[in-house]
């Protein structure tokens, strides 16, 4: 005999929605938080990166933003598409509400929702047009309103909605509200960042001979005296 599949109560597939949409609201905060140290923080800061790798922080900021572009924008997808695809999604969070608590208590959750939607129409139709798929017409019009980059208050915009609407389940079902805007604690963004910075400062040094090789790299004269000695 096959295995029978154990069926999951309204109120246990909500709670589960609510979780996994928890964490994945987390780790979107933390990664914006890199992404905004690294490139959204201040024209020094962009000159920085420039200036040392201009290239590959390019790349990594093209790979950053799409991630969490798309990571954004599909918490937000449909609750079902087709007839047994079923979505993780804060629409799918609403629905399963609908089915748990009463019509007056879910009203606000629906306009929290639409709200979310609103908010990121442009992103959510830039990620079916060209991040998910390449869509000819957009790309051979040049259509810059689907082609721009998102820019930092329409992803700000995005996510405070989504935070809205995560707090209001969390106070209408009586969970502790989650304050997801202070999940980025002190980040690898910024250690990079004091990296770069030392090390242009200590380039400067060098060449204003303030300081001489020897003491800035020893690790490289290590390295060449032990192979000497060899």
């Amino acid at each position: 005999m096959g295995k029978q599949s154990i069926k999951t109560s309204p109120e246990q597939a909500l709670f589960d929605t609510h979780r996994f949409l928890k964490i994945q609201l987390v780790t979107l905060h933390s990664r914006w938080q890199d992404y905004r140290n690294l490139f959204g923080h201040s024209q020094e800061r962009v000159d920085l990166l420039n200036q040392c790798a201009g290239g590959f922080f390019h790349s990594i900021q093209f790979a950053m933003l799409q991630q969490i572009e798309l990571c954004m924008v599909r918490l937000l997808d449909p609750a079902e598409q087709g007839k047994s695809s079923k979505n993780m999604t804060f629409q799918r969070l609403v629905h399963l509400t609908e089915a748990v608590y009463q019509e007056s208590q879910v009203i606000h959750l629906r306009q929290m929702l639409e709200r979310a939607m609103e908010c990121s129409t442009r992103l959510r139709r830039r990620r079916n047009k060209a991040v998910a798929h390449l869509d000819v017409k957009a790309i051979q019009n040049e259509d810059q309103v689907i082609l721009e980059w998102p820019r930092i208050e329409e992803v700000d915009a995005s996510l405070k909605a989504m935070v809205d609407l995560a707090n209001a389940f969390e106070q209408m079902s009586g969970l502790p509200m989650m304050f997801y805007e202070l999940a980025d604690n002190w980040s690898g963004s910024e250690a990079v960042v004091n990296h770069l910075t030392n090390s242009i400062r200590l380039k400067q040094l060098v060449k204003d001979g303030t300081l001489s090789r020897e003491l800035a790299y020893p690790s490289r004269f290590c390295s060449k005296n032990s192979q000497a000695a060899r």
